[in-house]
């Protein structure tokens, strides 16, 4: 390589770096001091409030109200005259206006404000709300139950003390005087609001979703029937309930989340189709009032000049729309839209621009009453969906289904929207599952034959989005990543109906990141972005994986680089469902080694005809106990250890009661026994024993009577091993998730060789298994782990003992040999549990995005061996790249090799250069290289936004080389992503010489 190359190589890097796709970054930083300590009074005052006696809505009007108005003043569209024109003709609420009191008012420099002194007497406040209706209108000033409500003097001089800081002397002063709406961005007021309105609901325990609040007030905890529990079980009740309240979504969703889903919704091109934007479940408006704000930019930029008042308000009439189940968060919504307008205008526009549009619909569209957001449940039927399912039962007295056609038809309310009728479709929709208590969404997808699994609330708002939709549409949601991992039957004919009918552009999967945006967070979550659209045969979707490392933690961003970039056709995954989790942490090695695992016999084939068939355990209920489960002690699923004998603390007292008993010789003779729950990083507990002893539904069993000892033995190694392990994690769709587990159908999918198949000889057949038994039984034999250590299988924490570590070596070598793996398959497994797994489990703490260092550039080539100086994990990389690309080089050239860092050591460039050995180096000079990969390393990583990044990788292919350049990170330089690099490398240069 030339130092022609290399400046030519950075010139590509500088000049076509945007153009190489990598995830950004979501800037999250925690909120301002000032913004937190604003959060803060607004919980302080409106908890004063209501101990006046107000109700929460009544509490959240006055302060909106408040803010409204002080909010005007600062802009100076509320001055003097007007205060003097509401107090015209009454001496005492002139005096008011007049009098400054005895407290000195702060506040912005040069500006004099009149509110606080109107909320000395509640007659004159009232007539200043009562004209404010006025001039604007009655969905600005009537918020929520305070419509027509005259607020009590004691509650006025409460909010009086608010805004000019005043508390009772053992509390700080209140913060919300210092701000000057003037020049703080109305976005940061009109979030902070809707912030505080969410953090309010929480407060109140109703169980608010930010998006839709009513449906989640009905996850209420069930009381236990069993008397006999014990207060640790009903904490653990609360703690469940608190969960499932988090799981619907129970927290206000991020600005910059908001931004990230609408940059790459609302882009350009779809911009300038002029889109009309619905959001299904707006809550208090965040999406609307960003939707609104990117589609005024858009229009001034292409207009070049600022929008006038009637302009901005034909925006508002036909582009923006929101369905909200909860009448309150409506108004919050529209209360936020209103700012939004208001902010786009100058203050003798908003003055004389007369009455505000209603935003509330009412039944009626006209110029004056938009009627853009709709109180409404989502599921509830458009005159279309009604006029059908009445002419269906109407036309049929009987069929499949028509009693729940009429429980619709009677549930339903009216959505007053029409269908196919909008262009994009956004927003953060709850995650939870319907309950029985809310039948109409689960009834609508019944009612229109649209598949969701187990009343999937994501899965229902997607179908209802993509019916709102024109054809071409965009939508771009928020839901739960339970849409593409749940194996359930239900949630896998979903998928293939949503891959039949709409064409996945991308996937963003926040799963790993989640804790990020929302700290009580506890369900995985994803972005999706689609076309509503039959796909096409090559069709390709974009799947984004967020990585939880150091720099999140620090900076509250999400960070990945392109190795987490995976495009997949469509029609892979209509056909291979479990492609959506194997693309979570792994790639398309990955799931070539799982296909081919796959193609094995499984444990459920080898004990298909068995009796009795496999079982999950008893049930806790009211049932006397009978037989042996009267008097067989129960293995704890919380004590039981892996290896080693059964010790005799791990069984508690046989249960007093029980339901859903099954088949009792599952309890007694020889079976597997596995724990439903996922430790890290083992998975599930696996232990195969004779002995009797009963077991609750936390365990699966597998009873293999009808199987040698050493088939027996075989099973459970596969189980144990890094293999098995593996194939579980890529597969198992709800291990990575929340309550991490595997399922039935996970455990007896794996894969099994009792016997020689795929051509492999009887002698290594017979091999492989003696060392997977002899393996087993070490470990069987071995002294049992201490609870706290059950992650004996990482090795680098030093908690395994040296017999166990040896004998856990031997039987995964073992039982690669018994699949057959190859080099690169072995690779991959052991890369995947050293840095991959690590990184998902211990997050930033993990060691998988550490540097390698590396004092300097050091240079070897093919023939030579790899210098034993470099990090281990840098010479694994270099040895399977030189192998990956041995085999296409003819012996008379030489592959040259140079690592050099960047000065600061946060990058890496490795180029390998095809000479002659018989010639001279056409090799850079070392300190050309410095230079160039200082320069490309800056280039890497580049801000886009303040709240945005986005990281880079290159891959080049050179007139006689090639150049790998990345981040410094372990996880970016093993054996598996060099024989990546190698294979996109040898893909560029064949396309090359095509051309």
């Amino acid at each position: 390589m030339t130092t022609a190359d290399v400046l030519e190589l950075t010139r590509e890097v500088d000049k076509f770096g945007p153009d190489l796709q990598g995830l950004m970054e979501i800037g999250g930083v925690a909120p301002a001091r000032a913004d937190r300590r604003l959060i803060g009074d607004l919980r302080i005052v409106r908890s004063q409030l209501e101990a006046t006696g107000l109700s929460m809505a009544e509490a959240h009007a006055l302060i909106g109200r408040s803010i409204l108005v002080r909010y005007l003043e600062d802009r100076g569209v509320l001055t003097r005259a007007y205060f003097e024109g509401v107090a015209e003709g009454v001496a005492a609420w002139q005096h008011n206006l007049d009098f400054e009191g005895d407290t000195l008012v702060l506040g912005p420099p040069g500006k004099q404000r009149f509110y606080d002194r109107v909320l000395r007497d509640a007659d004159y406040t009232a007539a200043l709300f009562e004209k404010l209706a006025e001039d604007f209108n009655g969905d600005l000033f009537s918020l929520g139950e305070a419509r027509g409500k005259r607020f009590s003097g004691p509650v006025l001089h409460m909010m009086r003390a608010f805004l000019l800081g005043e508390v009772e002397s053992d509390q700080r002063p209140l913060f919300f005087w210092a701000y000057d709406f003037e020049v703080v961005p109305l976005a940061l007021i009109s979030s902070i609001y809707e912030q505080f309105y969410h953090d309010a609901l929480d407060e109140e325990g109703d169980g608010a979703h930010t998006e839709s609040d009513e449906r989640a007030e009905k996850l209420k905890v069930v009381p236990d029937r069993q008397a006999h529990l014990d207060q640790k079980n009903n904490q653990k009740r609360v703690k469940d309930h608190d969960e499932l309240r988090q799981e619907a979504g129970t927290h206000y969703t991020p600005a910059n989340l908001v931004h990230d889903v609408l940059r790459r919704t609302l882009t350009p091109a779809r911009l300038t189709l002029e889109p009309k934007i619905l959001d299904p479940a707006c809550g208090s408006g965040v999406f609307l009032v960003e939707a609104f704000r990117r589609v005024v930019r858009f229009e001034a930029q292409r207009l070049r000049r600022k929008l006038s008042p009637a302009e901005l308000r034909t925006i508002l009439q036909r582009r923006v729309f929101g369905i909200e189940i909860n009448a309150e968060a409506a108004r919050v919504a529209a209360f936020s839209l209103y700012l939004a307008l208001l902010d786009q205008q100058e203050p003798p526009d908003i003055a004389s621009g007369g009455s505000l549009p209603y935003l509330l619909h009412s039944g009626v569209r006209d110029e004056r009453r938009f009627g853009i957001i709709v109180v409404s449940d989502a599921f509830a039927l458009t005159d279309e969906e009604r006029r059908l399912l009445s002419d269906r039962v109407a036309a049929k007295r009987s069929y499949a289904g028509r009693g729940d056609d009429l429980k619709l038809l009677a549930a339903a309310g009216t959505l007053d929207l029409t269908l196919n009728d909008f262009d994009v479709v956004v927003g953060n929709p709850p995650w939870h599952e319907a309950s029985n208590r809310e039948p109409v969404p689960r009834l609508w997808a019944s009612a229109f034959q649209l598949p969701a699994g187990e009343g999937s609330f994501s899965q229902l708002f997607i179908h209802r989005a993509i019916t709102m939709l024109r054809e071409g549409g965009a939508l771009g949601l928020l839901v739960g990543m339970k849409v593409f991992w749940n194996d359930r039957d239900t949630s896998r004919a979903f998928r293939r109906h949503l891959l039949a009918h709409a064409a996945i552009a991308q996937v963003v999967n926040m799963a790993h990141v989640r804790r990020v945006f929302f700290a009580k967070a506890v369900a995985p979550f994803a972005f999706m972005l689609a076309e509503k659209r039959r796909p096409n045969p090559a069709e390709r979707a974009v799947l984004w994986n967020a990585r939880r490392v150091g720099s999140v933690e620090r900076l509250r961003t999400m960070s990945a680089v392109p190795l987490d970039r995976r495009v997949v056709a469509q029609a892979d995954l209509a056909e291979v469902d479990y492609l959506w989790k194997v693309f979570w942490w792994g790639g398309h090695h990955d799931a070539a080694l799982v296909s081919r695992l796959r193609m094995e016999r499984t444990l459920g084939e080898a004990v298909e005809n068995f009796d009795p068939p496999p079982r999950y355990g008893w049930q806790r209920g009211g049932g006397e106990p009978t037989s042996l489960l009267a008097v067989l002690p129960e293995l704890s699923n919380k004590k039981v250890q892996p290896f080693g004998p059964l010790q005799d603390e791990w069984f508690l007292p046989p249960p007093r009661g029980v339901k859903r008993d099954p088949d009792q010789r599952i309890y007694d003779g020889r079976r597997l026994v596995m724990t439903h729950g996922v430790r890290e990083p083992l998975g599930p507990v696996a232990r195969l024993e004779d002995r009797p002893f009963s077991f609750r539904h936390s365990f699966y069993c597998i009873p293999l009577r009808h199987v040698t000892d050493a088939q027996a033995k075989t099973a459970l190694g596969v189980l144990w091993s890094s293999l098995g392990r593996y194939l579980l994690f890529m597969t198992a769709g709800s291990w990575g998730g929340w309550h991490d587990k595997v399922t039935a159908r996970d455990l007896l999918g794996i894969p099994i060789r009792f016997a020689p198949s795929w051509g492999m000889a009887r002698a290594e057949h017979d091999d492989a298994t003696a060392r997977v038994v002899r393996a087993v039984e070490l470990l069987r034999d071995s002294a049992p782990a201490e609870p706290q250590s059950h992650i004996f299988i990482d090795r680098q924490s030093g908690l395994t003992s040296r017999e166990n570590d040896s004998a856990i070596r031997l039987l995964d070598n073992a039982v690669f040999d018994l699949f057959e793996l190859s080099l690169s398959e072995r690779d991959l497994v052991e890369d995947f549990w050293a840095e991959e797994h690590d990184l998902y489990w211990k997050g930033a703490a993990s060691s998988a995005t550490k540097r390698l260092p590396l004092s300097g550039a050091v240079a070897g080539s093919r023939t030579g061996s790899v210098d034993a100086s470099l990090p281990k994990g840098l010479s694994r990389y270099l040895r399977a790249f030189l192998d990956a690309w041995e085999e296409h080089l003819p012996e008379v050239i030489e592959l040259s090799w140079r690592v050099t860092p960047s000065p600061g050591g946060d990058a890496l460039a490795v180029t390998f250069d095809l000479v002659d050995p018989s010639a001279s180096d056409g090799m850079a000079a070392s300190g050309d290289w410095a230079s160039v990969v200082a320069r490309c390393a800056a280039a890497l990583s580049r801000p886009v936004s303040p709240a945005f990044h986005v990281r880079r990788l290159v891959r080049a292919v050179t007139n006689n080389g090639f150049v790998v350049l990345k981040e410094n990170a372990r996880r970016l330089w093993t054996a598996s992503t060099a024989r990546e690099d190698a294979e996109a490398l040898f893909v560029q240069l064949a396309s090359r010489r095509s051309a």
